[in-house]
């Protein structure tokens, strides 16, 4: 039997630095001063960074708000496009129609954004470090989300990454405090319903997380009267979720006259990941915005058929050289977790984004195997989280900020982690039996 949760309201004993509206103000204004320090928001100036300024996303967000439409993901006119989810594409797009498309006042709205979500992040996090751990152990965590160099990484790039952490480290939040209460409340299940729904136009990936975390909400009250109530609820949560994807799926099978829940581009990654000549990393020397080929295919044969003969042909391969194919995914199995090797880098500085990723990566599987062998409470439902999430990647194509959807919680643990082994050494230390063992040992 998991002990009771703790309480993750803040204790009104505490001292001030615990309190997570503190710890949130640091972490958006060294987020922000990270930007205006570097001047991280002039792109105005510099035309052939445009793409890299929101990739395929700031591409159709530049169409939205010239009035194209969603299309357009990399250069030139080339059609409607459902090639990446469209949440934050839209939100983009809505900055731009407002400061500009590509200014300057656009990019550092768009960046402080990023840093308002990372730092947003603190709440969800303390909620469930409080409640799986302790109150120590969400303060630690916060307070290295919030001054961490590396938890800062992507507040530079305007794409999804800062807000589909925010989103999902807020759904698991969310789930656990359902767990945990004993009220058949029906307002926590609809914000649970909307948060997966946004979550689905963010990163659609992180769906495979929905269906475990719905049946690990539903274990506890398995051959109970309540099942029935709490089954209906979880009922309705589901269908919120294809609720909030309903308009997008329309609007693709409308465009496309074919059904597309989310994105086209699985045959295309599939390829890139797995064609001739892949080697666990992502051949990007192969994308359509990097090979003139490759565009003028894509641009020709249309976004769907593009997207299905690219999936032909990996999948063939795949069947051809099955050997090959678990050899990469097992490589990609590595460097979701530990990092991408540099081949042509040798600036040691360029290996510290991967060297942090791997070291908090050690650490917070370790605590999620300390914190599953304690039964701490919630912590299943975060190991569905680890063991689910990946699995598109490990058979597609891996980048080190896939990983970053999940790096809240490997804070969680590693500080729970670090935390235990100090409080069992403490109590070693200070156990006068500790100490008569040591003597006796050495006489």
């Amino acid at each position: 039997m998991s002990p009771a949760p703790a309480d993750p309201k803040r204790n009104p004993a505490a001292p001030w630095y615990h309190s997570a509206w503190i710890i949130f103000a640091v972490a958006f204004t060294l987020r922000a001063a990270l930007i205006f320090n570097f001047h991280l928001y002039r792109y105005a100036s510099q035309p052939h960074y445009h793409f890299q300024f929101g990739w395929e996303e700031g591409r159709v967000a530049s169409a939205v708000a010239s009035g194209h439409g969603f299309s357009n993901p990399f250069y030139g006119q080339t059609g409607p496009t459902a090639w990446v989810t469209p949440l934050y594409s839209y939100l983009m797009a809505g900055v731009f129609r407002v400061f500009g498309i590509y200014s300057d006042t656009s990019a550092l709205v768009m960046l402080l954004l990023n840093a308002l979500f990372g730092a947003l992040v603190i709440f969800p996090m303390h909620s469930i470090a409080a409640r799986c751990f302790s109150r120590k152990v969400a303060v630690a965590s916060i307070w290295t989300w919030a001054v961490w160099p590396f938890a800062m990484y992507y507040v530079a790039q305007p794409r999804d990454t800062s807000l589909t952490a925010l989103l999902f480290t807020c759904t698991i939040a969310l789930t656990l405090r359902i767990r945990a209460s004993q009220s058949l409340n029906l307002s926590p299940w609809i914000l649970l319903g909307l948060l997966w729904g946004a979550l689905a136009l963010s990163d659609s990936t992180l769906l495979l997380v929905l269906p475990p975390s719905i049946l690990w909400l539903l274990a506890p009250k398995w051959r109970t009267p309540q099942f029935r109530f709490v089954f209906l609820r979880a009922t309705l949560t589901c269908l919120l979720v294809i609720a909030c994807m309903a308009p997008w799926m329309i609007r693709n099978t409308l465009v496309f006259h074919t059904f597309i829940p989310i994105r086209t581009d699985f045959g295309a990654e599939l390829y890139l990941g797995n064609g001739p000549g892949s080697n666990g990393t992502l051949m990007i020397w192969k994308h359509p915005y990097d090979s003139p080929r490759q565009y003028a295919l894509y641009r020709s044969m249309g976004e769907v058929a593009y997207c299905h003969m690219r999936g032909r042909e990996a999948m063939a391969f795949i069947r051809s050289h099955p050997a090959h194919f678990f050899a990469d995914t097992f490589r990609r199995v590595f460097y979701f977790w530990f990092g991408q090797p540099h081949p042509q880098q040798s600036d040691f500085l360029l290996y510290l984004p991967t060297i942090n990723l791997a070291f908090f990566s050690v650490s917070g599987l370790l605590g999620l195997l300390l914190a599953l062998r304690n039964r701490s409470p919630g912590t299943t439902l975060i190991a569905l989280a680890f063991f689910f999430f990946p699995l598109t990647y490990y058979a597609v194509v891996v980048s080190q900020r896939f990983l970053f959807q999940l790096t809240p919680l490997l804070y969680i643990l590693t500080l729970y982690l670090w935390t235990s082994a100090e409080e069992g050494y403490r109590v070693r230390m200070l156990s006068p039996r500790w100490w008569r063992t040591r003597f006796a040992s050495q006489t």
